[in-house]
């Protein structure tokens, strides 16, 4: 995995998103004088940069203004599509057409006149843009990508995910060679470039050249795949001309592909040197958690007393793992641990919805999202499990049956999560370190640089309540 240098910087101001906004709105401007082929692509190019930079943000920070932005900015883009599309088939038909084809004027005819009706909804699109809205909407969001780290895990998580559905995706058209799963590779592609090209740069750097050339032949192959569809439906299937034209599209196209096929397999797969330079093992596992800290800092009052939470009640796990079957007889320790740290990390996401009990609102949010990679649907709603458990009386607790292990496991991962937002409650900023020791009867909690507030003492006595039931033993709390 490639790593920062000292050098490098590790934070960029709205990662640029500003200029990419100012320079479409200029680029809008001269559109609304001349619809020529390379100002609609040019448009369309920081029109894509806008948007490339929305469907990765609004992933980490759920705004409902992203949506708005996004909405607008693709509105446009989508209008432009058609006009650029019919310029970018006849260029094709031209670089393609055979000498003396009779198809090639008529066909050239046809897309002139398609091109005319996509110009027509070019310049409605362009018109019913709204770029003062537009950078109104991008002037209040970008301040808020603020928090986010340039080539963070949180940014190389999302384009490991995106690299992993590529090879899943090259392999599945390697076997099928539909088309649908080749158009489906390219749309991949494109984004693992984006997101790099915004939020990973280094990864970019080093391998931009490859990964350009892929998408560029797979985009080719789209093309040519378009232009059959045209050329077959314009003519007639006994025209002669028409063999001509699936000879020739059939070869530019095989050979695009025999390209990539290439370039994508053993023992030199260049999506296999891509996977290299991104997270694995452990570093996927921190970077699957980087991720879901950033969502957590738009939704949580205090993300950095989230993450003092998640490190104490991991302190706890590891002291009571040893001593406690509750939790070594269900979930093996490793993913007992992630279940734990994500519910504490997680814990006060529901505080963005401005409901009471703030447990039932976190753990909505989060059966809703979508897992990272190495987790599941399964360790999601265990998530949200664990913290609506962390709201459940003593008196509640004992009506349900304690016999059952998933229902205890998860009321212990419960408790410890409760114990350890007492401390954060009531002294955490204070609170390095907890040990747990062995006593007859319970456990002691030894707290090192623990201070109580004043009248923490009450709270605490409560906070510790859930586990004590949980674990059926006392637990005596000492500051260390």
């Amino acid at each position: 995995m490639i790593q920062p240098t000292a050098n490098e910087p590790t934070h960029s101001g709205s990662f640029g998103l500003p200029q990419w906004i100012d320079r479409a709105v200029q680029l809008h401007s001269e559109a609304k004088q001349n619809l020529e082929e390379e100002t609609v692509h040019v448009l369309r190019t920081s029109l894509r940069r806008c948007l490339s930079m929305t469907e990765t943000l609004v992933k980490l920070d759920p705004h409902k203004k992203w949506k708005r932005f996004q909405k607008k900015g693709r509105r446009l883009f989508k209008g432009l599509g058609g006009l650029r599309d019919m310029q970018v088939l006849a260029g094709w038909v031209r670089k393609l057409a055979p000498e003396n084809d009779p198809l090639t004027a008529p066909l050239l005819a046809e897309l002139a006149r398609r091109e005319q009706k996509g110009k027509d909804r070019a310049e409605k699109a362009v018109l019913e843009f709204q770029p003062q809205d537009w950078q109104e909407l991008g002037a209040f969001l970008s301040p808020r990508t603020d928090r986010l780290e340039i080539g963070g895990l949180a940014f190389q998580h999302m384009a490991t995910e995106i690299l992993e559905r590529s090879i899943a995706l090259r392999n599945k058209a390697i076997a099928t060679q539909k088309m649908r799963t080749w158009h489906d590779l390219r749309i991949e592609i494109k984004r693992f470039r984006y997101v790099l090209e915004n939020f990973v740069p280094l990864v970019h750097q080093s391998i931009k050249r490859d990964l350009k050339k892929v998408q560029d032949l797979l985009g080719d192959v789209h093309d040519l795949d378009v232009l059959w569809e045209r050329v077959r439906k314009f003519t007639s299937l006994s025209d002669p001309s028409l063999d001509t034209w699936c000879e020739t599209i059939t070869r530019e196209r095989e050979e695009r592909l025999n390209i990539v096929t290439r370039l994508t397999s053993e023992p030199d797969a260049l999506l296999i040197e891509w996977r290299k330079a991104l997270p694995s093992g452990h570093a996927l596992e921190e970077a699957a958690f980087s991720t879901l800290s950033a969502w957590s800092s738009y939704l949580t009052k205090d993300i950095a007393k989230a993450k003092r939470r998640a490190n104490l009640s991991l302190h706890l796990f590891d002291g009571f793992y040893k001593e406690e079957s509750t939790l070594s007889g269900f979930f093996p320790k490793d993913r007992a641990r992630r279940l734990l740290r994500g519910a504490a990390l997680m814990l006060t996401v529901g505080e963005s919805k401005g409901e009471d009990p703030t447990q039932n609102a976190s753990a909505r949010l989060i059966r809703k999202r979508k897992p990272p990679l190495g987790w599941t649907r399964k360790d999601m709603r265990l998530v949200a499990l664990i913290i609506r458990k962390t709201r459940v009386s003593e008196h509640r607790a004992r009506k349900q049956n304690p016999n059952k292990s998933l229902s205890q496991a998860l009321r212990t991962l419960a408790g410890l999560l409760h114990q350890a937002h007492g401390f954060c409650e009531s002294g955490a900023l204070s609170t390095t370190r907890l040990s747990v020791e062995t006593m007859p009867g319970g456990f002691i909690i030894r707290a090192s640089g623990y201070k109580p507030e004043p009248h923490a003492e009450e709270r605490m006595e409560k906070q510790k309540s859930l586990l004590e039931f949980a674990l059926r033993k006392t637990i005596l709390v000492i500051p260390g």
